[in-house]
Formats: structure tokens, sequence, C-alpha cells
């Protein structure tokens, strides 16, 4: 009787840790393929339903160390990229996908494309593809 509790508790955690990996329960309210924040310090573009890049214009996080090699001309610290089977990672990039005419995705609310779903809200963008996910700020980051 006891072990059957257990795994019980065990099946529950595994939901729990699968469930946290979605950005919004309820599903996506939009299909933008790019967007950016409400203050518009954050844009990102989802391609292919398969990927994400977020670049956040602002940040006063310290970023991690640039890949081996460096990033020549190219900017490096605002660009975070993400697949479904790839984990997010910060990556070179000498260009942006900002762009004021962007279409602003609301605090509280989530687009989706394809396996991809982005989260608004007044703290972070929250996306995820597949089992990865990241959380992006002007003050933190979080890689997964």
């Amino acid at each position: 009787m006891r072990w059957s509790t257990l795994a019980v508790v065990s099946a529950g955690a595994v939901v729990s840790a699968s469930g946290s990996a979605r950005a919004h329960p309820g599903g996506p309210q939009y299909s933008f393929d790019r967007f950016q924040s409400p203050s518009g310090n954050i844009a990102c573009m989802i391609t292919d339903g398969t990927d994400v890049r977020c670049d956040v214009r602002d940040f006063v996080f310290t970023p991690p160390a640039q890949p081996v090699g460096g990033c020549g001309a190219s900017g490096y610290g605002h660009t975070v990229t993400m697949a479904v089977g790839r984990a997010a990672q910060f990556t070179c990039a000498g260009d942006t996908v900002a762009d004021p005419g962007l279409p602003v995705l609301g605090y509280e609310t989530t687009t989706g494309v394809g396996q991809v779903e982005c989260y608004s809200t007044t703290d972070y963008m929250y996306c995820s593809a597949g089992s990865h996910y990241f959380r992006l700020s002007r003050d933190a980051y979080t890689l997964r």
C-alpha cells in the first residue's frame, strides 16, 4: 500500500513538471509570429512553429560567457534562442527582431504558433518550445 501511494505522488510530480513547461494553461489567445512586450523592451519572433528568438533592448543582468571564439562584430547578451529540440541559450546577434510596428502581446496573454508559446507578464516574457523554456526580463533570465 505504501508503494502505491508513492507511485501516485511521483506521477503527480511528473504531471506538475511537464505542466510547468506550458506558457499558459488556457492555451494561446493569439497566433502572432512576431510581437513585442507592452513596454517595447522585449521583441520576439517564432519561426516555423518550432523556434523562437527574443531580444531584450535594455537589460541589467549579466549574461553567461560568450561562446568559444566570441561573437566578433555581432552583439551578445541581448538575444535568446530556443527550439523544440534545443534548450534556450544566449546567441550572438548583430541584428534585432525589434520593430515598433509589431503587435503588442498584452500582459497576461499568450501567443502560440505550432509547438511554441509565449506568455507576457508584467515581470517577464516566458516562452516554451517542447520541453524547453526561458524567462527573460530587463533584470533577469532563466534558461531551461
